[in-house]
């Protein structure tokens, strides 16, 4: 990896832990509130709880104050997590108290940790029939001294006149369990982030070591396909020199001797008949030294297809009507079956496998047999040629692709291997089966369809 990918690869990984540390840190605070807001919750129930039942007695005989110590000792002792109750009147004196209650205490709306204590306050109006109200000061809140300021317990008449006016009620909750729950968050959340930056440290090492791993297999597979890409065209300018001597040898000597006999004047000339005829035998020789010729080169190099969108029905048929007088020559049946189909690809080297499958196939077949073209569309399109003929013994359809095998005299052995290459380089896939005696069929699929072309001609 370079130095600029070794930076790129340190600030992803560095962008990754701050969101990772980013949400960590959000989960931690979203409990850490929940929790808080729990004690809350519990602290104004309690408080609702104690209002209603101050209002229901003063209601009923408008007397509460000598039983105040005694009803608030026994929901200190009752409610779980409640270490003690008090009620204040306005200037902040306390008017009755049950379980523990800290001195120095001043009423707020404001919920309040004291130590590990956590105090909740609130306003009632016992003059207001509707209740008290949920939030507020009380008239004269700061002038109190509170229990630590000097005031000891109210007198009993001075009791009874306090509930008369704003009180404030307070319950003391255990803040235990909610610095417990806060601490186990916090482990997690130091836990979380340790692991991230352990998994963010090993990624910033791994990944470069990776990412080398797969370009030194990327490099190897490259090399590999270049020794065998060396292999072959070695092999083939070894076949091209084999297969081009005997050829142009025949050529020489028939040229020669045409020669000899031409310019000999004690010869007799050959006859009119026989001059065409030799020349035509030049003409065919080399004709097959140039389909060679241009066959091993085709092969050696690497297909570039330049697809355009294009009506593969129209292309195909055109192609198939290039064999229609051969096939009749052989008497053999030339169909056709194709359904409009419109793709991306490369005319030529379309026009070049149709050739190739069609040419294989009428050399396999005799008089009677059945060659079949055709173009079916669904999700993608499949291209087929069928034909009837000799077949492909089992043993040889694994090798049919592979340049230079041929078990027809005269084959070079290069067509299937050039449809597969075209194949391949287009993106598509090629299937070959066949069976001896009845036939072979080869399908060029996973060819992805653009549209819907006209039908065929």
């Amino acid at each position: 990896m370079t130095r600029k990918g070794t930076w790129i690869t340190l600030g992803v990984a560095i962008l990754v832990a701050a969101i990772i540390w980013a949400l960590l840190w959000l989960d931690f605070e979203k409990g850490r509130r929940a929790r808080a807001e729990v004690l809350v919750t519990q602290g104004k129930a309690i408080l609702y709880a104690l209002n209603g039942g101050l209002r229901s007695h003063c209601r009923v005989d408008g007397r509460f104050g000598d039983r105040a110590e005694v009803v608030l000792s026994e929901i200190a002792q009752a409610a779980p997590g409640v270490l003690g109750l008090a009620i204040f009147d306005a200037s902040g004196v306390v008017i009755a108290q049950g379980g523990k209650m800290p001195g120095n205490v001043h009423p707020s709306s404001d919920p309040q940790w004291i130590g590990g204590w956590f105090l909740i306050c609130q306003s009632c109006d016992l003059s207001q029939p509707s209740g008290c109200p949920p939030e507020g000061r009380g008239p004269g809140w700061g002038r109190g001294r509170g229990p630590a300021g000097g005031g000891g317990p109210l007198p009993e008449e001075a009791r009874e006149a306090a509930f008369e006016g704003t009180v404030w009620l307070s319950v003391l909750l255990d803040g235990a369990p909610y610095k417990e729950g806060v601490a186990k968050d916090k482990r997690l959340f130091v836990q979380g982030l340790a692991l991230s930056l352990a998994l963010v440290l090993l990624g910033s090492v791994v990944f470069p070591l990776l990412t080398r791993h797969r370009r030194l297999e990327a490099d190897l597979r490259l090399a590999r396909e270049r020794e065998k890409r060396l292999k072959e065209r070695s092999e083939l300018g070894a076949g091209l020199a084999h297969e081009t001597k005997n050829p142009l040898t025949l050529i020489r000597g028939l040229a020669q001797s045409q020669m000899e006999r031409t310019g000999n004047a004690d010869t007799a000339k050959p006859s009119g008949a026989e001059t065409p005829q030799a020349l035509r035998q030049i003409v065919d020789e080399v004709d097959q030294v140039v389909g060679r010729i241009n066959s091993f080169l085709e092969y050696a190099r690497t297909p570039s297809p330049r697809p355009v969108d294009m009506d593969l029905s129209q292309a195909v048929a055109g192609t198939v009507q290039l064999f229609r007088d051969e096939a009749a020559a052989k008497r053999v049946d030339l169909r056709q079956s194709l359904a409009p189909v419109r793709a991306a690809a490369d005319p030529a080297m379309l026009r070049q496998v149709v050739v190739n499958l069609l040419a294989n196939a009428l050399a396999a077949c005799g008089e009677g047999d059945t060659i079949e073209v055709g173009l079916g569309n669904g999700s993608v399109a499949t291209l087929s040629v069928r034909d009837t003929g000799e077949g492909i013994a089992p043993e040889d359809v694994p090798r049919v692709r592979e340049p230079y095998f041929s078990r027809r005299e005269g084959g070079t052995g290069l067509g299937l291997a050039i449809v597969d290459q075209i194949v391949q380089a287009h993106g598509w896939r090629l299937d070959i089966s066949s069976r001896p005696g009845e036939g072979t069929l080869v399908r060029i699929l996973d060819i992805a369809i653009s549209g819907r072309g006209a039908p065929a001609r």
